[in-house]
């Protein structure tokens, strides 16, 4: 970036960026991990039609955001 010479204030938003959306892809793993949710499956008989069985992430997300606020 700094070949590129890029703004210090955009180098540490997109920094903050992708440390904010990693962080919750990381989150949401082991979200899917405690749920039991298997991420290898053994059958393969998927189809394109099919659709997810895996929760939606802001419905978990405020779960748990709602579980934490009454604790």
């Amino acid at each position: 970036m700094t070949v590129l010479r890029v703004a210090a204030w955009q180098k540490r938003s997109i920094y903050l960026a992708v440390r904010l959306f990693g962080g919750l892809a990381w989150k949401r793993n082991r979200w899917d991990r405690e749920a039991g949710f298997q991420r290898v499956l053994v059958d393969y008989g998927l189809r394109a039609l099919d659709t997810s069985r895996r929760p939606g992430f802001l419905s978990r997300t405020i779960k748990r955001m709602r579980r934490r606020s009454s604790d």
